[in-house]
């Protein structure tokens, strides 16, 4: 796990990682599958009538999410 959950920080650790190119795509693929979920998820809430906010200004809980995925990934 990264030392923090800040931007710069799990950027940096989410490339050191040592890995083969193939599992590195598949990695990739999981986040990208994540940050999905999670934009529509928050885009149906919203939709519905239901206080919240995700406007990008806060990349921890998704970082955090980010960072389980790597965690599910890598135990696989």
């Amino acid at each position: 796990m990264p030392l923090t959950l800040a931007v710069r920080a799990f950027g940096k650790w989410l490339k050191e990682l040592p890995m083969s190119e193939p599992k590195r795509k598949v990695l990739t693929d999981n986040i990208a599958k994540t940050e999905e979920m999670v934009t529509s998820t928050f885009r149906s809430h919203r939709n519905r009538g239901k206080s919240g906010r995700h406007d990008g200004h806060s990349s921890q809980p998704l970082n955090l999410l980010r960072a389980m995925t790597v965690a599910i990934s890598l135990t696989n």
